[in-house]
């Protein structure tokens, strides 16, 4: 079989349920499309709750406990491979442009071309961090409250005082469109991933065009309050954004005035999406090319109050969108409930180019869910972490260890998704917890180093 074409789209801090095929508030067109021509995975979970260990964890199909890049502060090591770097080993022209994010790093990124822009504030004074404040500097931009204005709103939010077009979700949007049309390879296939920067903070799309599509008194609001984080461990009504932020609720309104730019956000890059998407077909590859969208990581937007995120593995965080376009003979329109990590994208990549998985890796090649119509629903379980944190997600089940605590936390996901009511505590759970506890050591046994290699030759099973 030829190999595909790869396009892996990439968006910053987008929850599950900002998307229109899930929230029908969200206006997404371009990507419900997209979900309608492949499979939208409907419980699919990033590997930890921030940017950069997320990204290390995509990059190396390993969990960020795995890399070495656990946490925020943390980079990827230069020891660790990325799987695009195995991709440009086996003939494929690789490329990213836009955000990577993980840290500091000098890791052998295996690209062909880049454009890495990792800033989302406008920094014009600063012309040499990126290709994005350079474009800015050279339109006559000399510094970036000549862009934001940051006393209009609530903590976060931003509104933008120039032409929306400079916006960096509409660079990076071009940038990925302009590589397809004019740059990509026609003699050898390709890898390609679009990052965009957006929805993250700066929350700044509340005076775009975009947001006169939602009406403040219509959005959705939020089914949990900052009150209901009282029986969660201490920390996490600390959760907060970049840098340390007021640890208070925020009110109604100002939820509002986050959800409507943030979804103007989401709408401005659907757009871009579809621009892209377009340039596909008018170069008559699109039925040729394996597309992978998703997300690095969730924002709470409101829920409990709060906004941004921290080290916290609420649903909000931790469920992220992910679509898989399959190229010409997938099924299409198809909605998976099988627990999925962000983890499996390497995994799935290769397989698809006709690379060897590296051995011993968690990543798990994603290619059954879009070659059968059945929602096949195989996994049982699912890992997940932040720090000090640990986490299995069951088809039902939530449980949360904390390293060195007594408390935890346990939710009845059927039952109660947004996570309103902690069972850690609970006398009828403790059997419960026993078993998790166990199936946690169990799961971190096999994630050590080399955990697949048999004791010796001939050496009995336990």
């Amino acid at each position: 079989m030829k190999r595909p074409n790869i396009l892996f789209v990439m968006t910053d801090e987008q929850r599950f349920d900002h998307l229109g095929c899930v929230n029908p508030v969200v206006k997404t067109p371009n990507l419900d499309a997209l979900a309608a021509d492949g499979v939208r995975f409907t419980r699919a979970y990033t590997t930890n709750p921030s940017c950069v260990p997320a990204r290390a964890a995509i990059l190396t199909g390993t969990y960020p406990h795995q890399c070495a890049c656990p946490t925020f502060i943390t980079h990827l090591p230069a020891r660790e491979t990325c799987f695009t770097s195995l991709l440009q080993d086996a003939g494929y022209h690789t490329a990213h442009i836009g955000k990577l994010h993980v840290g500091p790093s000098t890791v052998e990124r295996g690209l062909d071309y880049e454009d890495i822009v990792d800033s989302h504030t406008p920094m014009p004074q600063n012309p040499d961090r990126d290709s994005y404040q350079r474009w800015l500097h050279d339109a006559g931009f000399r510094h970036g409250n000549e862009l934001l204005d940051w006393s209009v709103g609530p903590r976060l939010y931003a509104e933008w005082k120039a032409d929306p077009k400079y916006h960096v979700d509409e660079y990076i949007g071009d940038r990925g469109r302009e590589w397809l049309a004019q740059d990509m390879p026609t003699d050898r296939p390709w890898f390609c991933t679009i990052s965009f920067p957006g929805p993250h903070m700066p929350i700044d799309c509340g005076n775009f065009p975009e947001a006169d599509l939602y009406d403040l008194d219509e959005l959705d609001m939020p089914a949990t309050t900052f009150e209901m984080l009282a029986q969660k461990p201490p920390h996490n009504a600390m959760a907060h954004g970049e840098p340390p932020l007021p640890y208070t609720s925020l009110t109604a309104d100002e939820i509002r005035l986050l959800r409507r730019a943030y979804y103007a956000n989401m709408t401005l890059i659907d757009r871009k999406v579809g621009e892209i998407i377009d340039t596909l077909k008018a170069k008559g590859i699109y039925g040729k090319t394996l597309i992978i969208f998703t997300t690095d990581h969730g924002d709470y937007l409101g829920d409990f109050g709060l906004v941004a995120k921290g080290q916290n593995v609420p649903e909000v965080l931790m469920r992220i969108p992910f679509l898989v376009k399959p190229p010409a003979g997938g099924v299409a329109d198809k909605r998976e409930s099988s627990l999925i990590s962000s983890v499996d994208i390497a995994a799935t990549c290769l397989v698809a180019a006709g690379v060897e998985v590296p051995a011993g890796i968690p990543s798990q090649d994603l290619s059954r869910y879009w070659q059968s119509d059945a929602d096949l629903d195989d996994r049982p379980m699912l890992y997940m972490e932040a720090a000090g944190i640990r986490v299995l997600r069951d088809r039902r089940w939530k449980y949360c260890h904390y390293q060195d605590r007594e408390y935890g936390e346990l939710y009845d996901l059927e039952n109660d998704p947004w996570e309103t009511t902690n069972l850690w505590d609970n006398p009828g759970q403790a059997t419960r917890r026993a078993d998790f506890s166990r199936k946690l050591a169990d799961t971190l046994i096999a994630l050590s180093p080399r955990a697949h290699v048999p004791w010796n030759k001939g050496a009995p099973e336990l």
